[in-house]
């Protein structure tokens, strides 16, 4: 019953982490003005976290405002990540009974 349920719903896990990756994408486009040039710039605003430095040197309250919830994204990406590598590796571990 659980390799139906997640052979059922795999594919709607991946598109939920495609869609959190690309909400951080326009969200780093919006922050860093612009500047995710190639793919390095865009693997740096998929994964990028803000530090309590880099909050505290900001001098804007909107911008903090802004990083804390970039950080909150940042972690429902990598929980959703973690949901798709269990989902992925769970149909190695149980034999399927007839």
């Amino acid at each position: 019953m659980l390799l139906e349920l997640i052979a059922r719903y795999y594919k709607f896990l991946w598109m939920a982490l495609a869609g959190i990756a690309f909400i951080k994408l326009i969200m780093s486009y919006i922050f860093f003005q612009g500047s995710l040039a190639g793919f390095s710039g865009i693997l740096f605003g998929v994964f990028k976290w803000f530090g309590d430095d880099e909050q505290e040197l900001e001098e804007y309250s909107g911008r903090r405002g802004m990083m804390r919830i970039h950080n909150i994204v940042t972690i429902l990406f990598y929980l959703m990540l973690l949901f798709v590598v269990i989902a992925t590796i769970i149909p190695m571990f149980i034999t399927r009974s007839t």
